[in-house]
């Protein structure tokens, strides 16, 4: 089984509005869930939770706030690796 840290990725600004999750876990759920996104995009955003819920508030019509509690509640359920 693979680790995975909890560091900020490389050359990512100093914040805590990035996941902290399995990315690939995370984003194969988002896949899933939101039909007009594509992996392209979700890469962009850099796992930075803000651009996330902004992606699929512009993509899908669904509140970035109400998107944001979305992916909260998705990291305190995926599986964590330490």
């Amino acid at each position: 089984m693979a680790r995975y840290s909890y560091a900020a990725p490389a050359n990512y600004p100093a914040t805590s509005d990035w996941v902290k999750c399995d990315w690939e876990a995370l984003s194969s759920q988002l896949l899933e869930q939101w039909h007009d996104i594509t992996l392209e995009e979700l890469e962009k955003t850099r796992k930075d939770r803000h651009a996330i819920a902004r992606l699929i508030e512009r993509k899908e019509g669904v509140s970035a706030t109400l998107v944001e509690n979305y992916l909260r509640n998705l990291e305190r359920t995926l599986p964590l690796f330490q």
